[in-house]
């Protein structure tokens, strides 16, 4: 089972990371969190180090409208990220499409942080192909939170709408 630690990170800009291979990993230090799945961090090596943009590979996490998940789901976030060392490690595709974050798993100490924000029912595991080294902890972080009915799984307030749902219904419904 996916430890629930908790961490937070934020920074207030972003610069490309550095060239790293798939399975690589990076010491960072959380500086501030920018939502529920993304989060800026300051690589702790190198002689200038600068700040990036990493988001959460393998989760789906309630925009900040979707009220109240997306909310707590960035306030737990910054709980377990903010001020902590961490650990970033890539899969296979590293930079999203379009977007200057890259995705990454974050571990703080043996805790993986993408399965631990679904396990404590605060986000969806969301495989994203071809990034899927860690898709079966995600898989059963989200099993754990179902059956534990916690956050979006609390069948007296659950969420009835995916975070990608509610997107799609907010770009139909824009002019």
């Amino acid at each position: 089972m996916v430890g629930l630690g908790v961490v937070a990170l934020g920074l207030t800009q972003c610069q490309p990371a550095p060239s790293i291979d798939p399975g690589e990993t990076l010491a960072v230090y959380g500086q501030r969190v920018i939502s529920g799945d993304t989060v800026e961090v300051l690589p702790l090596v190198g002689d200038q180090p600068q700040i990036q943009q990493v988001r959460l590979i393998g989760v789906e996490v309630p925009e900040w409208e979707q009220e109240p998940w997306g909310d707590a789901a960035q306030r737990w976030l910054r709980g377990a990220v903010e001020g902590q060392t961490l650990t970033l490690e890539w899969d296979v595709q590293r930079d999203e499409a379009g977007d200057d974050r890259q995705w990454a798993y974050v571990w703080r100490g043996s805790t993986l942080i993408n399965g631990a924000i679904v396990t404590a029912g605060h986000g969806l595991a969301q495989p994203q192909f071809p990034n899927l080294r860690h898709r079966l902890i995600l898989q059963r972080s989200q099993e754990t939170a179902r059956l534990r009915a916690v956050g979006l799984w609390d069948p007296d307030y659950p969420l009835r709408e995916t975070p990608t749902e509610f997107r799609q219904r907010q770009q139909r419904q824009s002019p």
